[in-house]
């Protein structure tokens, strides 16, 4: 779309149950220079169907299926290859959000040009156990001044959910990519993204953005295994990443020894549990 400052990646795969509502949801929003990208992973329900009328009512939605199962990662990365204005951002097909969702982050970026993201305000919906869990993003005014202090903060403070706020898609197709080259796997790739983001640039909160995050039960995709020895590999591919970015810090001995135990505690929390982890930091390599 000609002139539009927002790309909204819609990667999905046999979405039809919640399809609908998400795209009605986009639409409706009251930022109007934006795209919508639905790209179908070679679902064999009513995904297409569902797009096409949606299309019938919005002409900013653009529709690209795969014939084969590209994987989720893939058509992840397929939607922000593709666009090609100044922001964009990933919506799960069934998450919502509220209608001024995409304006506010859109204001918070203009406002903060040393931001690379701005994350929403997230609210978790388990929806069987009809259970909600409501988490507020930093704001730029809270946590310590000091950059090497305010990325160990930012670090034990990352939220999956702010995978779907907006960044800037320059910032955001380089990292991704420099991720990706020691990182091809589909587990955790989020939260290392949002790692390389605390420390290689500024996180910008925004809690009156409101995004719900709907966890239905459905079956998710991931490249990992259960296999030990694969888990093994993935957090030391992982670690790599940490490291590499580390080495992108100019920072004396004691302040990268502090953040080395925050990766630690990071990759605990959301990669793999201490006997993964210390088999994988501490054990022989094979």
């Amino acid at each position: 779309m000609s002139g539009a400052r927002v790309t909204i990646g819609v990667p999905v795969r046999n979405g039809e149950s919640e399809l609908a509502a998400s795209l009605a949801c986009l639409s409706q929003q009251t930022c109007r220079d934006l795209e919508i990208l639905v790209s179908d992973n070679a679902s064999d329900d009513r995904t297409a169907e569902i797009v096409a009328e949606a299309m019938r009512h919005d002409p900013r939605i653009r529709y690209v299926r795969h014939e084969t199962n590209i994987g989720a990662l893939a058509n992840f990365t397929y939607v922000l290859t593709a666009a090609t204005t100044p922001y964009f951002m990933w919506r799960a097909f069934d998450d919502l959000s509220d209608p001024e969702y995409v304006e506010r982050l859109v204001a918070a970026l203009d406002a903060h040009p040393a931001a690379a993201l701005a994350a929403p305000r997230v609210e978790t919906l388990r929806v069987r156990a009809n259970r909600r869990r409501l988490r507020l993003p930093p704001t730029l005014q809270e946590g310590p001044r000091g950059r090497a202090a305010r990325q160990r903060w930012l670090l034990r403070r990352l939220q999956a959910g702010w995978i779907y706020g907006l960044f800037r898609r320059e910032y955001l197709l380089t990292t991704k990519a420099f991720i990706y080259r020691a990182y091809p796997f589909a587990w955790a790739w989020d939260f290392l993204l949002l790692a390389a983001t605390a420390l290689r640039a500024e996180i910008v909160g925004v809690p009156e953005a409101h995004l719900t995050l709907q966890l239905t039960g459905a079956a998710k995709e991931y490249s990992s295994s259960t296999l030990t020895a694969e888990r093994v590999a993935l957090v030391r591919n992982y670690w790599k990443v940490l490291e590499q970015l580390l080495a992108e810090q100019s920072l004396p001995l004691a302040q990268r020894m502090l953040l080395r135990l925050t990766f630690v505690w990071h990759v605990q929390r959301r990669v793999a549990k201490w006997p993964i982890l210390f088999r994988a930091l501490l054990g022989p390599k094979s």
